[in-house]
C-alpha cells in the first residue's frame, strides 16, 4: 500500500496491488481493513466534477465483451484527457491467467479497452460509503451512493498522466513521483470481495466522493 500523492492527511484504503511500496516518498499510514472508515478534514468544494456526462449519449459509452450477451455494468470514469467525469459501460469477464494478479476473483471488470497496454499493471483501492457519522468524509445522505466500491487505476508510464485527477488534486506534480495514468474507474459491488460479491451499476452521484478519494491517495 502506498501514497500516490503526498497530502497532509493519510488516506487509509485497502490496496491490492503488488510491489507498490515505493510509489511515493512515504507509505500509507495506520492500515485498516477495507470496511473501516477514514478521517478527512480538507474541503474539495472547488472540484470541477459536479456534473456527469449524459449516460443516455451512447456515443460516450463503450460496450465491450466477446458477445452480445456479455453482462454489462456502469462505471464512473475520470478520463485521462481531462474531460468531465461520466458513466461508461463495461463487461464482466471470467478471470484468466493473462489478467494479472490484482483481481484474484473468478469474475472481474473488463477494463482492457481503456487500460491497454497497461491492463496488467492496474491496481485498485477498496472503500465503503454510508451515512454513519463515524464515516465522516465518506459519509453521504444519498442512499444511491451507499455501498462498496473499487477505484481502479494504473501508474504505468505506458499511459499519459490523468489530467482529470491532476485537476482534482490542484497541485503541480513532481516529475520523479508516480501518479495516476490513463483513465481511472470507480466500480461498485455488493458483498465482500471474494465472498460471492456482485458487480452492480455505479451511480452518477459518486463523482464528488470519488474526487475526495482521489485527492487523498
Amino acid at each position: 500500500m502506498a501514497r500516490l500523492y503526498n497530502d497532509g492527511d493519510a488516506l487509509r484504503l485497502e490496496h491490492f496491488g503488488e510491489g507498490k511500496g515505493d510509489l511515493l516518498c512515504e507509505p500509507f499510514l495506520d492500515l485498516k481493513s477495507p470496511r473501516e472508515h477514514f478521517d478527512y478534514s480538507s474541503d474539495l468544494g472547488e472540484a470541477n466534477y459536479s456534473a456527469v456526462g449524459d449516460v443516455s449519449d451512447k456515443s460516450r459509452m463503450m460496450e465491450v465483451g466477446n458477445s452480445d450477451s456479455a453482462v454489462q455494468r456502469s462505471a464512473l470514469i475520470f478520463p485521462a484527457d481531462g474531460t468531465s467525469a461520466r458513466l461508461v459501460s463495461y463487461s464482466i469477464k471470467q478471470r484468466s491467467e493473462g489478467d494479472g494478479s490484482v483481481d484474484f476473483y473468478d469474475y472481474l471488470p473488463d477494463l482492457r479497452p481503456w487500460l491497454e497496454p497497461a491492463f496488467l499493471e492496474r491496481d485498485f483501492a477498496d472503500f465503503h460509503v454510508d451515512n454513519t457519522q463515524s464515516n465522516e468524509w465518506l459519509q453521504s445522505e444519498n442512499p444511491d451512493t451507499w455501498g462498496n466500491y473499487c477505484l481502479y487505476y494504473t501508474t504505468s508510464s505506458k499511459l499519459p498522466v490523468n489530467q482529470a485527477c491532476k485537476d482534482v488534486i490542484k497541485s503541480d506534480l513532481l516529475t520523479e513521483r508516480l501518479f495516476f495514468r490513463g483513465d481511472v474507474f470507480l466500480v461498485k459491488h455488493k458483498g465482500s470481495l471474494g465472498m460471492g460479491h456482485e458487480y452492480i451499476d455505479t451511480p452518477q452521484a459518486m463523482v464528488d466522493i470519488t474526487a475526495k478519494v482521489i485527492k487523498k491517495m
